[in-house]
């Protein structure tokens, strides 16, 4: 069963096991503007844009935003991408890439 889920699923599954074993609270998903963040999916997108570092250090948390079609009406969207990806995202990649 395990070779038919596909990459996506993959992901989101390491991600939930790395967040559960930090005790994170996985039953209110992120949200910005009533749009639920997919982890796997923000994820993949940082990484499309060169990774973490990158995504931090170049601020390009717009071009995040838009890729994941977060609307842009959204309020500070850039600002809550980054908050999402710091708090459920940038441990479980900093563990997969073996630290920064």
């Amino acid at each position: 069963m395990w070779k038919r889920w596909g990459p996506n699923v993959h992901q989101t599954c390491a991600i939930q096991e790395h967040l559960r074993k930090l005790e994170v609270d996985l039953y209110s998903p992120p949200v910005i503007s009533g749009m639920e963040i997919n982890l796997s999916t923000l994820y993949s997108t940082v990484q499309s844009f060169g990774g973490g570092n990158e995504v931090l250090g170049r601020q390009l948390w717009t071009k995040v935003a838009d890729a994941l079609h977060v609307p842009k009406s959204a309020h500070e969207r850039e600002s809550k991408l980054d908050a999402i990806y710091v708090k459920y995202i940038l441990p479980f990649e900093m563990l997969s890439n073996g630290g920064y």
